[in-house]
């Protein structure tokens, strides 16, 4: 069955309904501004108090200053290569052609149009720019959400979300929250029947992500549960998702001479096509270590619970679009033989986050998962602001 999303046009400008869409907006916007300054003042306040551990999160030529570098640590650096300098490849060593290009062109432009291409210019774009994708993907998310389920239901997700202990991420100079917006986006307007705007903001998840390209599947899926068998020239539109992929590829082959180079990078960083047992075998047996700074064990049970979110999605959320999304983009994380970064990598599987809005409906569960998930989120942000590995 499809998700339907939309509302009566007409509906959309009576009084009643917008003073709904604006109260719920607000909400939003003071969680939004709320928690994010919590994670800034936690931050702030560990790199006040206690010393920056040498050399871990921190780079020759990185930020001077504490803003924007408590929010700009690990991979920051290589987008920041990007957007200064362009891409460039090392055959067998991990190289900046393996982080897709969005984000960091959004960071080159942003700065660029402010007069700021320093460092911490460069680097500042990118956090106001992962900070108002991620600000629109929430509102974008509740509507969704409310619509469907209720509003209590997408005002649980929000809160589920925000509270995350590694939803900083979405607020740092990381590509996550751009994925997100767009993704989001892409299957709200295929749900519309909007299906060139779609394969528009498809096409764009293709390029924010390396996994990205995999949207062309829950919106195969939506398609079919529309249109039944039938060919329609809507369809088409799809096509932008694996054209916009493959322009990226073909770019990258003009720079590295290799249309493979981002896998390759991710390579010789340790990640490849693996069965997750296997990995895990191997991990126990001494072979190898699927995560080399020491987080195999909270690594491997943020892959356990968000693989169990992602079941349960089928049952809750129906077998939908939603639900496809969930399942596709949890297999990469599975599939890489390492469960390294996975705490991230969750944070794009945003229908696991209306499961979670939907399991915290009693008072009780809601307050435990904001207690847990407040402290979990400033040990999380005041630990990546010093230096440490997080995900």
């Amino acid at each position: 069955m499809a998700l339907k999303l939309s509302v009566p046009i007409s509906r959309a400008f009576e009084p009643p309904y917008l003073a709904t869409t604006l109260g719920a907006t607000g909400e939003i916007v003071a969680l939004f501004l709320v928690t994010r300054l919590g994670v800034l003042i936690a931050a702030a306040t560990a790199t006040v108090t206690v010393p920056l551990l040498p050399d871990a999160g921190t780079w020759a030529g990185g930020p001077t200053g504490i803003w924007p570098g408590v929010l700009a640590r690990w991979d920051a650096r290589w987008y920041l290569s990007i957007a200064q300098s362009g891409y460039k490849y090392v055959a067998g060593e991990q190289s900046n052609v393996g982080f897709a290009p969005l984000f960091p062109w959004l960071m080159h432009i942003a700065s660029s149009a402010a007069g700021r291409t320093d460092v911490d210019g460069v680097l500042g774009a990118g956090v106001i720019v992962s900070n108002v994708s991620f600000l629109l993907a929430l509102l974008l998310l509740t509507r969704i959400v409310s619509r469907r389920w209720g509003h209590p239901v997408a005002l649980r997700t929000s809160v589920c979300l925000l509270l995350f202990p590694t939803s900083f991420f979405l607020s740092a100079a990381y590509a996550e929250s751009i994925f997100l917006v767009v993704a989001i986006g892409a299957i709200a307007a295929a749900d519309e029947g909007w299906w060139w705007l779609a394969g528009l903001l498809g096409g764009l998840a293709a390029l924010a992500r390396l996994q990205g390209v995999l949207i062309i599947l829950p919106l195969a899926w939506l398609f079919i549960q529309q249109h039944k068998l039938r060919i329609e020239p809507s369809v088409l539109w799809l096509g932008l998702v694996p054209m916009a992929a493959l322009s990226w590829l073909g770019y990258v082959f003009t720079v590295s001479g290799d249309p493979l180079a981002p896998l390759h990078s991710q390579n010789a960083s340790g990640r490849q096509l693996q069965l997750p047992w296997d990995a895990i075998a191997a991990y126990f047996a001494g072979q190898q270590t699927p995560s080399s700074l020491g987080h195999f064990y909270v690594d491997a049970a943020f892959t356990l619970l968000f693989g169990l979110l992602v079941l349960v999605a089928w049952r809750k959320l129906g077998p939908s679009s939603l639900a496809v999304f969930a399942t596709v983009f949890y297999l990469p994380i599975i599939l890489t033989g390492t469960t390294e970064s996975a705490p991230r990598y969750v944070l794009e599987l945003f229908p696991a986050f209306i499961v979670l809005g939907m399991m915290t409906r009693h008072r009780i569960a809601l307050m435990a998962y904001v207690i847990v998930g407040s402290l979990g989120s400033v040990l999380a942000i005041s630990r990546f602001a010093l230096g440490y590995w997080i995900a």
